[in-house]
């Protein structure tokens, strides 16, 4: 009897049965106590007998991080409606301004565009557009 918490695909509810086919070809890391098979990870894995199922606690899997990077556009967004409030924006053609965001918002927010190509030509002009200045 194996039983262990199904977090691939998608996080299980509580500890499983593992299906049996999981053993045929697995990818197995008993040290950690992980089972992978055709598309399926299973952690906090403990073999035991049918009468001590009961008994045994599973560890719940530590919560998923996000992946990628964080949103920005609220932040370029924001920075925009600040020149544009400002009138800096006026007169300028669309490469002036797209400079002027990059520079205002790199200033602003240095942990989320460490890049100098960043925030990107496609994020600025999407922000320019949502703020009506395009």
């Amino acid at each position: 009897m194996c039983l262990g918490m199904r977090i691939v695909p998608n996080l299980g509810d509580s500890p499983e049965f593992l299906p049996q086919i999981l053993f045929e070809k697995p990818d197995v890391d008993w040290e950690k106590s992980i089972i992978r098979a055709y598309g399926r990870t299973y952690e906090g894995v403990r073999v035991t007998p049918r009468p001590l199922v009961s008994e045994i606690e599973l560890p719940r899997p530590a919560v998923a991080k996000r992946q990628g990077r964080p949103p920005v556009g609220d932040k370029i967004r924001e920075v925009v409606r600040d020149l544009g409030a400002k009138g800096q924006l006026d007169g300028l053609s669309r490469k002036e301004q797209e400079h002027l965001v990059r520079s205002q918002a790199r200033e602003r927010y240095p942990q989320h565009f460490p890049k100098e190509s960043q925030p990107s030509r496609t994020k600025i002009l999407e922000s320019l557009r949502a703020e009506g200045l395009s």
